[in-house]
């Protein structure tokens, strides 16, 4: 099994570095209508999502250990099984922070 392996290995490396000598191995930049805009929204919405993610964390971990057990001490809340309110309200801070940057980006600087 080692050996079929390491043959694959060297087969594949000899295919990615055996270029045709007419080729040239410049980068080629981007057209400019390479890629459909919504392509682009799609990936700045992803960015926006996962970036907001921690964040929304935070805020949720501050907010919802007073106001879900407000008698318990800070930090608790996750051994008694509620961290499952943290996650959802961190994920809709989430799209909220992405729907609203959406809309920003659509309507209010001409792209919609």
């Amino acid at each position: 099994m080692k050996k079929i392996i390491a043959i694959f290995l060297l087969i594949t490396t000899f295919t990615l570095y055996g270029l045709p000598e007419n080729q040239s191995k410049e980068p080629v930049p981007y057209a400019d209508n390479e890629f459909p805009p919504i392509l682009y929204d799609i990936r700045r919405s992803s960015i926006i999502f996962c970036g907001a993610f921690p964040l929304g964390y935070m805020y949720s971990s501050i907010a919802a250990d007073h106001i879900l057990s407000p008698n318990s001490e800070y930090g608790t809340m996750d051994d008694d099984g509620k961290i499952e309110y943290k996650l959802i309200s961190s994920l809709v801070f989430s799209g909220v922070i992405m729907f609203i940057d959406l809309i920003i980006e659509k309507f209010f600087r001409g792209r919609g």
